[in-house]
Parts: C-alpha cells; structure tokens; sequence
C-alpha cells in the first residue's frame, strides 16, 4: 500500500497579514519560498530531513502494519 502526498493540501498563515495560503506537498518539496497571497510579502520556509521522508516514512509504516494485520488471527464466535 503506497500513499502518494503529491496533492495532500496544507496552510500556510502569513505571520504579517494573517492570510492563508494553501499550497500542495508537491509544491512545497520543491520550493524554498512563496509569496503571501494577501500581503505579498515572502514567506520562507526550511525543510528538514523529517519533512523530506516524510512520505516514504508514512508508507513504510503503512507495510509494516499491514504485514501485522495478515500475521494476526482471529476466531470470531457468532452466537445467535
């Protein structure tokens, strides 16, 4: 099971005016700034190692808990 982030939304507020601006993962891998919708005014952001994997991170969990769901077993008494 694979997630792909690419089109995941997320809001950034301008610290100076308040304005949201709504930017994709996508985008925000790639760009190092973006200009305030409301204010213009450059809003810089810094990217670390935890926000770089983070997809890969979310995947790998997403297998490991997967592959503990299938090892489970389960016995289910139905009593009518």
């Amino acid at each position: 099971m694979n997630l792909n982030f690419d089109d995941v939304k997320t809001t950034l507020v301008c610290d100076r005016c308040g304005a949201e601006n709504v930017r994709t993962y996508s985008e925000l891998k790639t760009l190092d700034s973006i200009k305030c919708k409301g204010c213009g005014t450059t809003i810089r952001f810094e990217k670390d190692e935890s926000f770089l994997n983070l997809e890969r991170d979310v995947n790998e969990s997403l297998d490991d808990l997967s592959k503990s769901l299938k090892s489970m077993k389960c016995d289910i008494d139905l009593k009518f």
